[in-house]
């Protein structure tokens, strides 16, 4: 295989970055400039080829980062600047070739000539819509998931806000449960288009975790949910996607469907982002708003805790900022949330409707980072906390506050969570996880005691550790010990263990 020199490739890795912004001034519309784009396209192409001829040679041959002279401790870590350099570079030459594009103009005839007739550059996996500047990226990823609960059944994913309580729930006491589901198999597709505002790019994509319709009849029918629906241009996403608040790159891989949080927080939002300089971005949003808090009430096992929002009359959105730094060795994030809760007690049925109001300003805020640390070795971290921060700790959903409308009591309630975890890549092929989180709610004082069998959850403790397998990069196959307890305020306890085997394929 031939060799290549690293600080060469360097160098003209960071000569290539030094395009002009799409943002300045569009290039005059001329045979040389469409010429200078064509180069340009070439040079990333070829160095993309080099990237993978050295991540080949230096796989094969087994050579240690520190005999490359010159090249610092970590040579996967430089092979990571080198690829986050030629993406930057990859994106700006879309970008101007957009630009270009748009204002090219026919001298013959005075019309815009045709942007089919540009030779776009795609990234990997998105087919050319003929006759127009757009591609689209399917998106098609079966999943399934293969469990045994050693204690009580947990749920299709680990769910610990949920989990039988000892002494209290029968089921409590059942274990020895297998489970096989694919609810996480993904649909939809992604759109890129180049115009004269830069890229615009979309996506529109649904699994299967809606309400079960029937998963015991032949075949097992699951409800689709819609997990992403939004648009992306100029810096500006509208739209269903992840929170803001949320650090998804700081939560570690697990075979369970649900991770750490187990669940996503999706809602529609409107974002706008922009880079600071090369290492720091801010994005900030205005997000769906929900008061979610507990409530008293009751069913055939008397009174239990109901986490609800069918009260909750908001007049103003979630604001929600992230502060990002990226770095050679990782990133560190800093991210805010700022809310307003609010209730409303209608008088009862037959009387005039008069509504008594109760309105708080719920906040939060959290730190988190992903950190190169050794070689293939990443160590990742978060905490997250904050008074009537709720639902954006996924896992105190329904738990910004307390409120019981007979006594007019609304309270508002301190939460945080943490994760630690650890990645490793032992070969090409193989990575494992192991990751450890720990949910803690300061329960409002005015909390009744329960006799049913819903309680308030008081805190959580997480613990998963898996292996999985990439035979070739599209699928995944992942074995996992997944453990995770519940702790309520009136010290009654559930618990999970399960092994989870799981296969993804992402098309």
């Amino acid at each position: 295989m031939k060799r290549f020199s690293i600080s060469a490739f360097l160098l003209s890795a960071t000569a290539l970055t030094a395009i002009p912004s799409a943002k300045g001034e569009a290039p005059q519309n001329s045979p040389n400039v469409a010429q200078e784009l064509l180069d340009l396209k070439r040079q990333i192409k070829e160095s993309h080829e080099k990237i993978r001829n050295l991540e080949a040679h230096f796989h094969t041959k087994g050579v240690k980062t520190s005999s490359v002279k010159g090249q610092g401790p970590d040579m996967a870590q430089a092979l990571r600047d080198i690829k986050r350099q030629v993406e930057k570079t990859d994106e700006k030459v879309r970008r101007l070739e957009a630009r270009f594009t748009a204002k090219s103009v026919d001298n013959s005839s005075g019309k815009n000539k045709s942007q089919a007739d540009a030779p776009y550059t795609w990234p990997a996996r998105y087919l050319s819509v003929p006759q127009t500047n757009s591609a689209v990226q399917l998106i098609v990823n079966p999943n399934l998931a293969i469990s045994y609960d050693f204690s009580p059944f947990s749920g299709d994913v680990i769910s610990p806000t949920t989990l039988p309580l000892a002494g209290v729930d029968g089921n409590a006491s059942k274990s020895g449960r297998f489970n096989t589901q694919a609810k996480g198999t993904q649909f939809g597709f992604r759109t890129l288009s180049f115009t004269n505002i830069g890229e615009v790019k979309s996506e529109i994509s649904l699994d299967f975790y809606g309400s079960t319709l029937d998963t015991t009849g032949i075949p097992a029918a699951y409800q689709p949910r819609l997990r992403f629906a939004f648009i992306e241009f100029s810096g500006l996403t509208i739209g269903q996607t992840t929170s803001n608040f949320l650090d998804m790159d700081a939560i570690g891989e697990t075979v369970d469907y649900g991770t750490v949080f187990e669940g996503a927080f999706r809602h529609p939002l409107v974002k706008y982002a922009f880079n600071i300089n090369k290492q720091i971005s801010l994005g900030l949003a205005a997000e769906r708003s929900v008061t979610d808090y507990t409530t008293p009430s009751t069913d055939s096992t008397g009174t239990i805790a109901s986490s609800t929002n069918s009260l909750s009359a908001t007049s103003l959105p979630d604001f929600t900022a992230h502060l990002k730094y990226t770095d050679f060795f990782g990133h560190v994030a800093l991210r805010g949330v700022l809310r307003e809760l609010k209730v409303k007690n209608y008088s009862n049925a037959g009387q005039p409707a008069v509504a008594q109001s109760f309105r708080k300003t719920g906040w939060g805020l959290g730190v988190s980072g992903k950190l190169f640390i050794h070689k293939k070795t990443s160590l990742f971290a978060q905490v997250n906390f904050g008074d009537g921060i709720g639902r954006f700790i996924i896992l105190c959903n329904g738990q910004s506050a307390f409120y019981n409308p007979t006594t007019n009591i609304f309270d508002r309630q301190k939460a945080m969570d943490g994760i630690l975890g650890l990645e490793h890549f032992w070969t090409d092929s193989f990575r494992s996880n192991i990751i450890f989180a720990r949910t803690k709610v300061n329960v409002s004082k005015y909390t009744p005691a329960f006799t049913g069998t819903t309680r308030v959850t008081e805190s959580i403790n997480q613990f998963f550790l898996n292996l999985i397998y990439s035979p070739t990069p599209p699928l995944d196959l992942g074995i996992e010990y997944g453990f995770a307890n519940r702790r309520t305020a009136d010290a009654k306890r559930g618990k999970a263990n399960r092994i989870t085997l799981g296969m993804v394929y992402k098309f």
